[in-house]
């Protein structure tokens, strides 16, 4: 049934904005950065789509960059 509702609102064009701030390493004799963004989600955030946030997250901090540890998720709007 989730999953039903998830592709409705998909193909409805929904969406939900996150903030999301995350550590990784950029070299391996630099210490730990940080990156806080705002992401635009179609239709949620779920279990189902979270590989492809942090894949998304990975491509913002650069090439050499390590993958990723998400700290934050937050829900923006009402």
């Amino acid at each position: 049934m989730k999953n039903v509702l998830r592709r409705l609102a998909k193909r409805l064009g929904w969406n939900a904005a996150y903030h999301v701030a995350a550590t990784y390493t950029r070299d391996s004799h630099v210490g730990f950065s940080t990156i806080s963004m705002t992401v635009t989600v179609r239709p949620w955030l779920h279990v189902d789509n979270y590989k492809e946030l942090v894949e998304y997250v990975h491509g913002e901090c650069g090439e050499r960059a390590s993958k990723p540890t998400i700290t934050s998720i937050t829900k923006l709007g009402a």
